[in-house]
């Protein structure tokens, strides 16, 4: 997978974060995140692989958000799960 970098990644990753990606299941995701601070383990799953896999973004950039979003975290399985997706 060739990764993004630059101007173009951080727009991806803009709207990743903003939940406009124009991929429901991806916006509502982080909608539920950002507005809750809680996202659904299967939904974690979904949104990490689409920014990893689809996005081509770094999987680092997702950890660090969902680890300063999520009321549940926890480091060991947040990065663990980030790791997996990548």
């Amino acid at each position: 997978i060739q990764r993004e970098s630059g101007e173009h990644a951080e727009t991806l990753y803009a709207a990743w974060c903003e939940g406009r990606t124009g991929y429901p299941i991806v916006d509502a995701a982080m909608a539920q995140l950002n507005q809750t601070g809680y996202m659904h383990n299967r939904l974690r799953m979904v949104a990490g692989s689409f920014l990893v896999k689809h996005l081509g973004l770094d999987w680092r950039w997702g950890e660090r958000y969902f680890a300063t979003h999520l009321n549940d975290f926890d480091l060991s399985a947040n990065n663990g799960g980030w790791q997996w997706v990548a």
